[in-house]
């Protein structure tokens, strides 16, 4: 999977927001938690979706500095990606950003239907990639294969492109975009 810069840590103080506060002086003494975007009014919250904590004082009032999380891991929405179009898209961006398993990844292709460049003649276009394999490049949805320009697109369920596949041909899964990924096909058809 491709890693893209994304919020950590050490890179932003959260803004105290009066809902910061507010928690403050509903626990002095405690923590204030700063959350993830992406979990905003989840029941659960998973340690790497804490940004990090300010302390609240014996008044309830925020006290000290912002103390980050080193095991924080920004979720797709804290980093400005914008909202999937398809369900293969969501586990692609979770995918990449920590939230979910490769393995997820490549069952969800294999049960999804994505969209590929085929050649004007017919038959499914290769590219060539830098290792000198080859890549067919398929899309999340119909909006990103279409932004490209590329006017011959077929739309094929991921199960059936990964087993029609020669050997060492790869699948780029949005290329292009942020995300990105390279699929080994054998994955996919046997996750």
């Amino acid at each position: 999977m491709n890693e893209d810069a994304a919020p950590t840590a050490e890179s932003a103080v959260p803004p105290i927001t009066e809902a910061l506060r507010a928690e403050a002086r509903a626990h002095p003494g405690g923590w204030v938690y700063a959350i993830d975007p992406g979990f905003d009014g989840a029941a659960g919250v998973p340690p790497q979706a804490v940004v990090g904590a300010w302390r609240s004082d014996a008044r309830g009032e925020l006290s000290g500095s912002f103390v980050p999380n080193p095991r924080y891991v920004a979720t797709p929405r804290a980093r400005g990606w914008s909202l999937p179009g398809s369900e293969l898209e969501d586990t692609l961006q979770l995918t990449t950003s920590g939230y979910a398993s490769e393995e997820q990844l490549h069952r969800a292709f294999a049960s999804a239907e994505v969209v590929i460049y085929s050649r004007p003649e017919g038959g499914i276009f290769l590219a060539p990639a830098q290792d000198h394999g080859e890549l067919v490049y398929a899309f999340t949805t119909s909006a990103k294969a279409s932004a490209s320009g590329w006017s011959h697109l077929v739309t094929i369920g991921g199960a059936t492109l990964a087993s029609s596949l020669p050997v060492g041909v790869r699948i780029a899964l949005d290329p292009g975009s942020t995300p990105s990924g390279i699929l080994d096909p054998e994955r996919v058809v046997r996750p």
